[in-house]
């Protein structure tokens, strides 16, 4: 009897260790291919400007031109990320500052409606996933998360999510040299489509860590040309005043509203990290008209001057200055909806 037990012990030890071993050969394969990248030259010229927006739209146009179709587990999805952490790379992070952490993609419910033929397939499918995540260390270990998801449809995904990528990408590149009170973690998260699965492998790897969380900043949809900036704050309602001041101080047109969003800022507002979403309501989400053709340089510049304004502002302030608390009707709300992970 103690054999077979020794014996199935044995074996679900060597299956976990398989399992994890994938996701280390992938992550492995990921950050080479990262260090092996060469940036396109609009790409590099794009580091030498100090206008916002211009960084972005140069990584949103090569996500439109080489990473289209990046669902979730494919082969485009990890040279997406890839792409993430050479920019990261070049931009001054070291390689022990990014850390690539993979998962499993399990049944969630997704947040895009599957019935619709792809565009494009994404390659192989390793039915794994992962979340980047690169530190800019402050002098606390209190921490400001700024998170995009980075998988798509089986479109170009450039304003799902590609756009939210970039402006993150140059949020991180603008905030490297500048010491702050605060830590600002960079997340980009995996299989966001698939149900906010990488989100949720976040926290539940960094559950104790959450308490230290002040804060996450999310990025869903920028730049497009039709529609309007939208901030949604789920948290209390004095945020959104706050944000609105902001805005008005650097002249951007926008409006807030305190909700619950549909994207990864669910996921931390669930765990008592108030969150919010930065959007721009437009056209074309999961269809074949997700592509540049629709965003507007100058739309993604007022996009990326108001999420680097708001970093900036909730990085640098000695005492936090945001209300920490959530609505109880928030919080019965994702309670509900995210009762089967519990």
């Amino acid at each position: 009897m103690k054999k077979k037990i020794c014996i199935i012990i044995l074996s679900i030890v060597i299956v976990c260790s398989l399992l994890s071993g994938c996701g280390d050969k992938h992550t492995a394969i990921i950050m080479k291919n990262a260090k092996d990248f060469t940036l396109t030259q609009e790409i590099s010229e794009s580091f030498k400007q100090e206008n916002y927006g211009i960084q972005s739209y140069a990584f949103l146009k090569y996500i439109q031109e080489n990473l289209p179709g990046r669902i979730a587990g494919t082969e485009k999805e990890k040279e997406m990320a890839s792409f993430i952490s050479a920019i990261l790379l070049n931009g001054g992070y070291s390689e022990k500052d990014i850390k690539l952490n993979s998962f499993d993609i399990e049944e969630g419910v997704p947040m895009m409606d599957t019935s619709g033929e792809n565009i494009f397939d994404g390659g192989e499918d390793s039915q794994s996933s992962q979340n980047i995540e690169v530190i800019k260390e402050g002098q606390s270990k209190k921490t400001i998360i700024v998170g995009a998801h980075y998988d798509s449809a089986g479109t170009h995904g450039v304003d799902d999510n590609g756009s939210g990528v970039a402006v993150a990408l140059e949020s991180a590149l603008r905030m490297i040299d500048v010491e702050t009170p605060y830590t600002i973690k960079y997340v980009f998260f995996g299989a966001e489509e698939k149900g906010l699965l990488g989100s949720r492998a976040y926290v539940k790897a960094h559950e104790s860590e959450l308490s230290h969380h002040l804060f996450n900043m999310n990025i869903d949809l920028a730049g497009q040309s039709l529609g309007g900036t939208v901030i949604g704050v789920t948290g209390d309602s004095s945020i959104c005043r706050q944000f609105e001041a902001l805005a008005e101080k650097c002249g951007i047109g926008m409006t807030t509203r305190s909700s619950i969003w549909s994207s990864d800022s669910n996921t931390f507002a669930w765990k008592r990290v108030p969150s919010m979403t930065l959007n721009r309501d437009g056209y074309g989400m999961h269809t074949e008209y997700d592509t540049i053709d629709l965003i507007s340089a100058w739309s993604l510049l007022r996009s990326a001057l108001l999420l680097c304004t708001i970093a900036n502002y909730l990085a640098n302030e000695e005492v936090f200055p945001l209300c920490r608390q959530i609505p109880q009707e928030f919080l019965a709300q994702l309670d509900a909806s995210f009762s089967t992970e519990k």
